[in-house]
């Protein structure tokens, strides 16, 4: 395993490492919002339509109103009627990709306009923000709160594309732990912090455990309780 970092803590050695075995987090993870992606040499997101980005919104627009596939108007009034729809109903924000020795994903357009461009969107029905962040309305909390995390799925998605998934091994007196799978989540805070602030619970529980345990030893020792009845009473801490 690729070593990211080392830190030192209440005399044990965390050891971050790049985790090599990674879950995709849009196929083992639940999420919230649906990614559609369009590219010729990447499978990305949930969905890879065939049609076209109009196509798929189309059909999205459909979904909530089957009648449209009935459309007799002009192509103008039905892209007016379907971005009415998608605003009516839906909480999307676009998808773009930078390729350069490494591909990442940002719902921001990147700086560089050669190697990077929108490739899909994500988005979710303002029910199912309902759902998770409201009660009976889309309100523009409710909104926000969705738009954000989508945006930290995105967050997560991109650290999986970008190999930066990570996990710590921690060595030491008292603790020998390890845990992985710690991708960027949706408060903005990267793998690494999230393993440092595991791993540094992991060892305060296992530090505290220990000066329990030779707390107890040496009230066992006082109160001269014999050597076999001691190690049953220890055996619990």
């Amino acid at each position: 395993m690729e070593l990211h970092s080392i830190k030192k803590y209440k005399g044990h050695t965390v050891n971050l490492y790049y985790d090599p075995d990674a879950s995709n987090p849009r196929t083992e993870y639940d999420n919230v919002g649906t990614m559609f992606c369009w590219h010729s040499r990447y499978s990305l997101g949930d969905e890879q339509p065939e049609q076209t980005s109009d196509g798929q919104l189309f059909d999205l627009a459909c979904i909530m109103h089957p009648s449209l596939a009935n459309w007799q108007g002009t192509d103008e009034a039905l892209k007016a009627t379907v971005e009415g729809i998608l605003a009516d109903e839906y909480i999307m924000l676009p998808l773009y990709l930078y390729d350069h020795s490494g591909i990442t994903m940002s719902t921001r357009p990147f700086a560089c306009p050669w190697d990077s461009g929108q490739v899909g969107f994500i988005c979710c029905t303002k029910a199912q923000a309902i759902y998770e962040w409201g009660k009976k309305i889309c309100t523009k909390k409710v909104r926000e709160q969705a738009e954000n995390h989508l945006r930290g799925e995105v967050r997560t998605y991109d650290a999986y594309l970008r190999g930066e998934v990570l996990g710590y091994d921690i060595e030491g007196p008292h603790c020998n732990d390890s845990c992985w799978e710690f991708y960027d989540d949706d408060f903005g805070r990267d793998a690494a912090d999230q393993c440092l602030i595991e791993a540094k619970s992991s060892i305060d529980y296992a530090v505290d455990a220990a000066r329990e345990r030779t707390a107890k030893l040496k009230e066992l020792i006082r109160n001269r309780v014999p050597l076999e009845a001691r190690n049953t009473i220890l055996a619990e801490y």
